[in-house]
């Protein structure tokens, strides 16, 4: 389910990023919907009892990583990362008012970010997850330290 809403959270980002020529955004948003079917594939392999469920996502991840010459866990290092940076773009991106109108340009007052009007509750969520994210990186981190190359 919350693959679901990653993907769809994804494309609002691409395409209101689209239609503001913010390329940052469009890139962020196009991450997040391809984690976010690699979520749902992998997801869904739970729910069916698969044994090792396969993310072809954080699988290309890898296999780039061990073509360009690097450790596959380098790999799975920089999808961690690229998941939790996409994740909280959305969160904490300027976005603009409703009610903001302009002149010329738009000032700085017209934008807010998502997270100052969140509920403590979804705030809570998403810290939760924020930090369990930050922890399967740390691990990785740790075990890529600790165990060099196991290519």
């Amino acid at each position: 389910m919350l693959s679901g809403l990653q993907i769809i959270a994804g494309a609002g980002l691409l395409v209101g990023s689209a239609a503001t020529g913010n390329v940052i955004g469009v890139v962020a948003g196009s991450a997040l919907m391809i984690n976010g079917v690699g979520s749902g594939i992998e997801g869904i392999s739970k729910l069916r009892e698969v044994q090792n469920p396969a993310n072809p996502v954080r699988d290309a991840y890898e296999d780039v990583a061990e073509f360009l010459g690097f450790d596959q866990r380098l790999g799975l290092l920089a999808y961690q990362v690229v998941d939790l940076t996409t994740s909280y773009y959305g969160i904490f991106k300027l976005t603009l008012k409703p009610e903001a109108w302009r002149l010329f340009k738009y000032l700085p007052t017209d934008h807010y970010r998502k997270v100052q009007v969140m509920s403590k509750p979804a705030l809570a969520i998403n810290g939760a997850g924020a930090a369990v994210k930050g922890a399967g990186i740390s691990m990785n981190l740790y075990q890529i330290q600790n165990n060099p190359s196991q290519n």
